[in-house]
Formats: structure tokens, C-alpha cells, sequence
């Protein structure tokens, strides 16, 4: 493992000698010695900050990112200027988020905000930010953090489309569906507006967009019970089923986007959507008139169209499965698409 050690340089000119007069401090940058590991074996060397922070952009491209965040710790805890301070801390906050030590990015960003950058530099600092707290389950944080990053004009456009979709996720989980529609359909237009359609399979963002989309409205379709009387039930089922298939048109093009997370993961959920569709009508309100022999006539005369949706979500399963093996997607979404079909498969196989 690396050990890093540094030593500020600091040179003093006094004016005349030897008589006493007042010192003049000169500071400039610190020299670092480090212990290094390479594949030439370890090395001691003494590096001045260009050279420190170069070492640490080449880890950070070779994947280092431990190794990477030392040196940009080191320079930011120790650099002269306010502007060397501030990218590295920024930097080691990133190395942090890639090593999912989220708690550390936050200091480290926090760190970072605290010193002089421009609108932009600090904004995407921010939008950062906020995905650091939405990972350590701080959504209750997060609008803050993306509201003062989106409120910079300056933001680059990709970087305001992330924010936007981080930003959308958090309204989601506080089930604030208009607000999560707007930053979604809004990260959408500049996704589209930004990346070449050559570009856009593939895109993990564009995909994560539709999918978050497609969610809002299996939320609103979750919300809406089937209830009594029969005229109410009629209008349930209607508006219910209306919302299962807006949802899935957005699930579908996240699909179709084939990204191999994202595209997996809306087709699975396809299918749990629909499965819940089918749990939903077997749950539904029973007249409290009804003698035993009536119910039973309900039960089956409904049977055959929660089977026909269940039928539906087998059917999602199984496309998902042979998307994943045409483009070679592995990833727990189609393990868990695979798990559902075959129970689904073993249900029918107990019923004949």
C-alpha cells in the first residue's frame, strides 16, 4: 500500500546583512516526497504540485482511484492557491464517490465549495453534491443542494441533465410526482437536444430518464384502488389500467435506448407492474352481499383476465431474458426477470 509524506517548502530573503532588518517571506509551492509504488517496483521521489497532481490525473485515468484520491488530498490539504486547493479537493471527492465512500466525497466537496471558483466550477461541485447525498439516503437534502446547482446558468448541459434526473429521482421517493415529472421531461429535452442520435443507444442517462418517467405513473397506477359500487370499479379499472400503459410506453423506450442496465431493469419492471396489476384485481372489493356461492362465480369469472395480465407479465420476462442474451447484458435485472418467469411458469403449471 502507498504511504505519502509531504514537506512545505518555504524560502526566506532578508535584505541586507547583517544589519537587522524585517524579513521577507517568500512562499512557494510545497514539495512533496512521496513513496510510490510502480510497476518498476517502489520509488521515493520529491515532486512540486504540477507533478504530484500530474501522477494523480494518470492514477485516476488508470483506475487508482485510492491511490489517486492521496495525492489530490495531499495537494489540497497543503497548495498555496485557492484555485489548486479547490480542483483537487473536487477531485478527490470524485475519486471518493467511484470508491462509493460517499460520507468522505461529501467532506471533501464541502471542502472544496469553500474555496474561490467560478458559478460553474462550484456548481457542478454542488450537483456532486446531491448525488452524494442521494446515495447515502439523504434525500430529504438533496433539493437544496441540486436547486443551487441548477440555478447557475453557466452549468454545462449534460451536467444539468444528470442533476435534473438525481434531482427527479429525489421527488420520487418523496412522491412528489409533478415535480419529478418536470425535472424528468426536462433532462429529456436536453438529452435529446444535446446528444447525437447515433449516440443515444446505449445512453445510460437518456435510459435512466424514460425509466424514472415510466415509474411516475406506475406510482399513480399503485395509488388507484378498485372500489364499490360498480359504476366506481368501472371507472378504477379504467383509470388504472390507462395508467399501466402510459407507464409502460416510457418503460418501452428506455428498452429500447439498450443500455444494458437501465433496458433490463424497465423491463423487469414491466413485468412486476403487471404483476401487481393482476394482485390488484384479485384484492378488489367483494359486494358484502354476496353469499359464499356468488363469490366463488365472481372469483372465477374474473380469473381468466388476471390470468391473460399475468400472461402479460411472463411475456415482458421473457423479452427481457432474450434482449439480455442477444446484446449479452448480465446483470441481476435479468436474474431476477428469470426468477419471476419461472415461478410464474410453475403458478400456471399448478393450476392445470
Amino acid at each position: 500500500m502507498s504511504r505519502f509524506f509531504w514537506v512545505p517548502a518555504f524560502a526566506f530573503f532578508v535584505i541586507g546583512c547583517p544589519r537587522p532588518s524585517p524579513e521577507i517571506l517568500i512562499e512557494v509551492d510545497p514539495i512533496y516526497i512521496t513513496y510510490l509504488k510502480t510497476g518498476d517496483g517502489p520509488r521515493v521521489a520529491d515532486m512540486d504540485t504540477d507533478e504530484v497532481l500530474s501522477e494523480a490525473e494518470e492514477l485516476f485515468r488508470g483506475g487508482d482511484f485510492s491511490a489517486a484520491r492521496k495525492l489530490f488530498r495531499m495537494v489540497g490539504n497543503h497548495a498555496t492557491t485557492s484555485e489548486i486547493r479547490r480542483d483537487a479537493l473536487h477531485n478527490a471527492g470524485l475519486c471518493s464517490m467511484t470508491l462509493e465512500d460517499f460520507s468522505d466525497a461529501l467532506d471533501l466537496f464541502e471542502r472544496a465549495l469553500a474555496e474561490t471558483a467560478d458559478d460553474a466550477e462550484h456548481a457542478m461541485t454542488r450537483a456532486l453534491q446531491g448525488q452524494c447525498l442521494a446515495r447515502l439516503g439523504r434525500w430529504d437534502e438533496t433539493p437544496e443542494a441540486f436547486r443551487r446547482a441548477l440555478a447557475t446558468p453557466s452549468l454545462p448541459s449534460l451536467v444539468r441533465a444528470e442533476a435534473l434526473v438525481w434531482n427527479g429521482r429525489g421527488a420520487l421517493v418523496r412522491e412528489d410526482l409533478h415535480n419529478a415529472e418536470l425535472r424528468l421531461k426536462e433532462a429529456q429535452g436536453i438529452l435529446l437536444d444535446t446528444v447525437r442520435i447515433r449516440d443515444q443507444q446505449g445512453h445510460s442517462l437518456l435510459a435512466q430518464a424514460y425509466y424514472y418517467q415510466a415509474e411516475i405513473f406506475r406510482i399513480m397506477a399503485r395509488r388507484v384502488n378498485i372500489r364499490l359500487p360498480q359504476e366506481r370499479m368501472e371507472r378504477d379499472l379504467a383509470a388504472k389500467l390507462t395508467l399501466f400503459r402510459q407507464a409502460e410506453d416510457y418503460y418501452s423506450v428506455a428498452i429500447r435506448i439498450r443500455q444494458g442496465i437501465w433496458s433490463c431493469r424497465s423491463g423487469y419492471s414491466l413485468g412486476m407492474m403487471a404483476e401487481e396489476f393482476a394482485r390488484d384485481l384479485r384484492t378488489a372489493e367483494v359486494p358484502p352481499d354476496f353469499d359464499k356461492e356468488s363469490r366463488e362465480l365472481y372469483f372465477q369469472e374474473l380469473e381468466p383476465f388476471v390470468q391473460r395480465i399475468l400472461g402479460e407479465a411472463s411475456d415482458y420476462y421473457d423479452r427481457t431474458i432474450r434482449l439480455a442474451a442477444r446484446l449479452k447484458f448480465e446483470n441481476e435485472w435479468v436474474e431476477k426477470s428469470k426468477t419471476r418467469r419461472d415461478a410464474l411458469a410453475a403458478l400456471r403449471e399448478e393450476k392445470k
